[in-house]
């Protein structure tokens, strides 16, 4: 895939029959959604495509430009982040309920992994631009959304710090 292009790959598989009604369903059997007002939901669902993937597919490339973020509804999506000395190696598998890509609307800067499906997985997707139309039109939505992030991406940075400390320490044991 090419810079920008991740989203325009995935739109094969964009399920266009998946009305705001059953994207709440989906929507509603996330974590995330436990965090929101019905209103808020119904507007978040109005703003959520949903993508049905095979396995193997690559919903972003490591590199990419970063347009979107999706949360993960059932299936699995690894990630991936390219070594030079030894190609791609998996550094996390998203699970349903999950958010991924998230750093999407955070910093904008390019995709820091690749992700791929490594089953048939279902995804809800938030394009980046459909994000900023509600930091304008609903700031306590897009808040929601930012403070569940920023706790999940704190969990991950405490996860990978005490990985780290482990394997730092086994280094210094040899």
């Amino acid at each position: 895939m090419t810079n920008s292009s991740s989203l325009e790959q995935l739109q094969q598989y964009l399920r266009r029959d998946y009305f705001p009604p059953e994207k709440w369903k989906l929507l509603n059997s996330t974590p995330f959604a436990k965090r929101l007002k019905i209103k808020q939901m119904d507007t978040l669902s109005m703003a959520l495509d949903v993508y049905e993937l095979p396995a193997g597919v690559k919903v972003f490339e490591e590199n990419d430009e970063a347009t979107f973020f999706a949360i993960l509804i059932s299936g699995r999506i690894d990630v991936l982040k390219g070594v030079a000395s030894a190609g791609s190696k998996l550094v996390s598998t998203v699970f349903p309920g999950t958010t991924f890509g998230e750093l999407a609307i955070i910093d904008g800067a390019p995709r820091s992994a690749s992700a791929v499906s490594s089953e048939e997985s279902c995804i809800l997707v938030m394009p980046k631009s459909r994000f900023d139309t509600l930091l304008e039109k609903d700031p306590a939505l897009a808040a929601s959304i930012l403070l569940y992030m920023s706790t999940l991406m704190s969990e991950r940075l405490r996860r990978i710090t005490d990985a780290l400390a482990d394997h730092l320490g086994s280094i210094n044991r040899c």
